[in-house]
């Protein structure tokens, strides 16, 4: 069985099979991790894109209200 070339070419068949499924295996994990990456960053994007939106939203309040303080510091100041 040793001179055999259909098994030899045979186990070597599997070998190389197998192998090719390891990494076949491996590159999907990577590229679940990739995507994994990507929509955590898509995620991030979104959460900046959404956290600059309400602060400029909020910001005509803010600053009224910084405006009001600043007019009863000034009358303060009068008064003193």
């Amino acid at each position: 069985m040793i001179g055999n070339t259909f098994l030899k070419q045979r186990m070597n068949a599997l070998a190389l099979k197998q192998t090719l499924c390891d990494r076949l295996h491996n590159r999907k994990f990577e590229l679940e991790n990739i995507a994994c990456a990507y929509c955590n960053t898509v995620n991030y994007a979104k959460l900046e894109t959404n956290t600059k939106r309400q602060m400029k939203r909020k910001e005509p309040g803010i600053q009224k209200l910084a405006q009001k303080y600043n007019t009863l510091c000034k009358e303060l100041a009068d008064i003193i």
